[in-house]
């Protein structure tokens, strides 16, 4: 659906350097070196100075994530390490193995992969996202992670090999802990760990006072203040509060879509379908067009959808036209505001209390030091 909202132990030296399991085209690694900014085509290879610098800061930053504190709380420092750590005790740490080997799986099955293009936009995106604008500036995020350019790389094509096809029911390729690392760390998931756990020990030192949790069980004593937190009934005045606060973003629309390509077949859609009459399903189903609905609230969509889903005309084709979808056209179908006696909406409010109770307790209890 085109509508996008805008993601064992390790040694202690840091993330050992292991070969992997696929090795792409050498040529494909010179997505790094170009302008984040720049077109899909006309890459150029890494300049002798990018990998200088590349070697450089791998020499002075061997191992430094898991060493490097993350946040401070109850008298303890956390480092890169301990998030590790939570990450397995969880589950988190097993689902980004999981998803590595079945990259790895589809990669080695010899099916068709990402294109050299594919593969530069999809590096476009990412650098865009962490403000990577030079290639310099790349290198030292990867030298920094304790992750190869040729990892990056291997990454990148496993991550749309796995959106462009079905994950495969049988693993041939199993992910070390490296693969698992670059996983983590380059998918944001190492960082969204950090936060759970930053709210976790929130929610333990609001209980507590500020003690420490117990060594010998500190995850479990920290879920359970979580758990305990989120269990805590929020008054219906805050219910209320939290409504009126998000009623804008809360609106939920019921919107049918087409994505006919082009603008220009956009336009020419638009326009049969307001002059003929024809429905917006039957436009596609001539036009060979990709066509779905949906119920989502504003705040899900991106900000031209969100104007034009909370004030088109009902019933009515509006061309989108975002960037990623030049040819979307949507029909607004009806919209419903937030209201605290809508079950839906009364849940979304308690459980946005109980975030903002968790961000309370970090925000007095924890200092981030990364």
């Amino acid at each position: 659906m085109p509508f996008r909202s805008r993601s064992a132990k390790q040694d202690p030296e840091g993330p050992a350097t292991l070969a992997p399991a696929e090795s792409p085209p050498k040529s494909r690694t010179s997505i790094s070196s170009a302008p984040a900014t720049a077109t899909a085509t006309g890459a150029t290879a890494p300049s002798t100075r990018a990998r200088d610098l590349d070697a450089a800061i791998s020499e002075v930053l061997p191992g430094a994530p898991l060493r490097e504190a993350v946040i401070a709380s109850c008298g303890s420092v956390f480092v890169w390490e301990d998030v590790v750590d939570w990450m397995k005790d969880g589950g988190q740490w097993a689902a980004a193995r999981r998803r590595t080997a079945e990259g790895m799986t589809l990669a080695a099955a010899g099916a068709a992969g990402p294109s050299a293009d594919e593969l530069r936009a999809e590096a476009q995106r990412f650098r865009r996202a962490r403000r990577l604008v030079a290639g310099e500036d790349l290198l030292r995020w990867l030298a920094h992670w304790g992750i190869s350019e040729e990892e990056w790389v291997d990454w990148l094509d496993r991550t749309l090999r796995l959106e462009a096809q079905t994950p495969p029911s049988r693993l041939t390729r199993t992910a070390d802990e490296q693969a698992t690392w670059v996983e983590a760390v380059c998918s944001g998931d190492l960082e969204q760990a950090a936060a759970e756990l930053a709210r976790a020990l929130g929610a333990w030192a609001a209980r507590s006072g500020g003690t420490p949790p117990p060594q010998d069980r500190r995850f479990e004593a920290l879920r359970e203040a979580c758990e305990e937190l989120e269990r805590t009934p929020v008054p219906r005045t805050e219910i209320e509060r939290a409504i009126a606060t998000n009623a804008a973003g809360w609106v939920q629309v019921a919107m049918e879509w087409t994505d006919f390509g082009t603008a220009d077949a956009a336009r020419e859609a638009v326009a049969a379908m307001r002059d003929d009459g024809v429905s917006l399903a039957a436009t596609a189903e001539l036009a060979r067009a990709e066509c779905g609905d949906a119920v989502v609230r504003a705040e899900d969509l991106d900000a031209r959808t969100r104007a034009i889903a909370v004030s088109a005309p009902l019933d009515s084709p509006v061309m989108v036209g975002t960037a990623d979808d030049p040819g979307l056209v949507v029909v607004v179908r009806a919209r419903r505001h937030p209201s605290a006696s809508d079950a839906d909406d009364e849940a979304l409010a308690s459980a946005t209390c109980v975030e903002e109770r968790k961000q309370a307790a970090v925000d007095r209890w924890v200092t981030w030091r990364a």
